[in-house]
């Protein structure tokens, strides 16, 4: 590891591969709460811009050149960060941190891809709207949503978002690249076979005088409170519904409880073996795929517990019982002793093979360049799922599990199948 004289800090790890294949990702952090107040949208657009040509190859010819070097390149952005991700081969390796540095440093901003892009994401919301996933994901968001209109991280509603992608100009994200784009506060993670000096002189010749015009600050994650209830949307014609709820959570990833929940939640509904799939796909077949996702912050006690599932709209009242009982069960009798023995070994199985792939070896470097961790952090996550007993995991699911807390969102065809089952064919 190292930091670049401007600010930039490396995760390099050289080693021999299968094909002398390369994996990196690069991330720019850019500005702070105040700065970036009422720039989200153009954020947004300017990320969905760059992989649409430099000032050196249009986009059909940047294409054609990803092709020849045998390269997958991806760059996304939002809010605070841009990230760019990409796989190559050794011999390839220069040439397309030459494109990387010419996607963000000289982006085209060519006046047809940029009226091409706004169709593309007024297209992209008429969808969201008019489906399940996207109304119910909404609800959600827009109701645990803490901050105020204008920050970066504020839930827009379907027709904010759409006004504000009419309103954009180019102009808009020209200035926003000039003024946020730096690489003083950007890392870098690569793995794979390239040799470390060569690279780290390159990197230093590409983005090593590149500073940004605006200060960075880490934007800091404001807790939620629970929403508790239940809301019921329409989708007309759909032949599939939705359910997601929401459960915020006062945990972050080094905190006692942590491990405790991550093995609860394998139980309860991210696991194979899990109760969510098992009650509603095997048992009561009235689901097409459940689960649940436990998500944290590195830095503040801020969390999410979701569950969902994808089901037939006559199937609504079915799929409330289940999951209430599932809920109240999962809480008052809590994870038995073979669930937390098949939860360690699912997990860490998926911990080990996420490791073995470069793919996710760099990103979780990446990590650690941000909160300045190393690899035994992770060896110590390993120790503590080994070593967490029974009584702490029920006891940790007790304490920030609370079913009555949580907010259930459903949408679907609900008018559609009270018709049909009321009039059967």
């Amino acid at each position: 590891r190292s930091t670049l004289p401007g600010g930039m800090k490396l995760a390099l790890v050289p080693k021999k591969t299968r094909g002398d294949t390369v994996t990196g990702t690069l991330r720019l952090n850019l500005g702070d709460e105040k700065s970036l107040f009422g720039h989200a949208v153009t954020a947004d657009l300017l990320g969905d811009m760059l992989s649409r040509g430099s000032t050196k190859l249009n986009r059909s010819d940047l294409s054609a050149k990803l092709d020849e070097l045998k390269t997958h390149m991806s760059i996304s952005a939002g809010g605070q960060t841009v990230t760019v991700r990409f796989d190559t081969l050794r011999k390839h390796l220069p040439e397309v941190l030459q494109l990387v540095h010419d996607a963000l440093r000289q982006p085209a901003f060519a006046a047809s891809e940029f009226e091409m892009v706004v169709k593309e994401n007024l297209a992209q919301i008429d969808n969201h709207r008019n489906e399940p996933q996207g109304l119910g994901s909404q609800a959600v968001n827009k109701a645990m949503d803490v901050y105020r209109p204008g920050d970066v991280r504020a839930t827009l509603s379907f027709d904010e978002l759409a006004a504000r992608l009419k309103a954009a100009k180019l102009d808009d994200l020209k200035r926003f690249q000039s003024q946020f784009y730096g690489a003083d506060h950007a890392e870098l993670a690569l793995v794979g076979d390239f040799d470390a000096t060569a690279v780290q002189t390159q990197v230093q010749t590409l983005f090593g005088n590149w500073k940004s015009k605006s200060a960075y600050q880490r934007l800091v994650s404001l807790p939620r409170t629970p929403k508790p209830g239940e809301t019921t949307l329409q989708a007309p014609d759909k032949a599939n519904a939705f359910y997601l709820a929401a459960l915020p959570l006062a945990l972050k990833d080094d905190m006692p409880d942590y491990v405790p929940m991550v093995l609860a939640n394998t139980v309860l509904g991210s696991g194979a073996k899990s109760r969510l799939f098992d009650r509603l796909r095997q048992k009561e077949g009235i689901s097409y795929g459940a689960g649940s996702a436990l998500s944290v912050s590195t830095f503040e006690a801020v969390g999410m517990l979701k569950l969902y599932a994808i089901y037939a709209p006559q199937n609504l009242d079915k799929l409330k019982t289940s999951v209430r009982e599932e809920l109240n069960r999962f809480v008052q009798e809590g994870v038995t002793e073979q669930e937390l023995l098949d939860a360690k070994k699912s997990l860490q199985e998926e911990r080990k093979i996420a490791r073995a792939q470069d793919t996710a070896l760099a990103s979780g470097l990446l990590g650690q360049l941000a909160t300045g961790r190393t690899m035994a952090f992770a060896e110590r996550i390993d120790e503590l799922i080994e070593k967490t007993t029974l009584a702490e995991v029920n006891a940790a699911l007790r304490k920030h599990i609370d079913p009555a807390q949580f907010m259930h969102v459903y949408a679907g065809d609900y008018a559609g199948a009270g018709k049909k089952s009321a009039n059967p064919q």
